[in-house]
């Protein structure tokens, strides 16, 4: 069964990220670093680094991940390895 991630504003105007396996509140200032970072390297025309977007690719899977392990879990129960 694939694993669906959403990201929700919640009623303190925090962001927070829910899935099968819980929710967790999203630290804003993190979010807006990555949104930046993404921004001006991978939505840009020199998008021909692989190195930096691989770099970008794992922040966001760190990100996504986080200390509880979501997305590691979901990969793990994965048959087909796609969420």
């Amino acid at each position: 069964m694939p694993l669906t991630f959403t990201f929700a504003l919640s009623q303190q105007q925090t962001f927070e990220l829910r899935c099968d396996y819980g929710s967790r509140r999203l630290d804003k200032a993190e979010l807006l670093v990555l949104i930046d970072l993404c921004e001006q390297n991978y939505y840009s025309h020199e998008s021909d680094r692989p190195s930096l977007l691989l770099q970008i690719g794992r922040q966001l899977y760190q990100w996504i991940d986080g200390k509880q392990g979501w997305l590691r879990r979901a990969l793990d129960e994965a048959e087909e390895q796609t969420i």
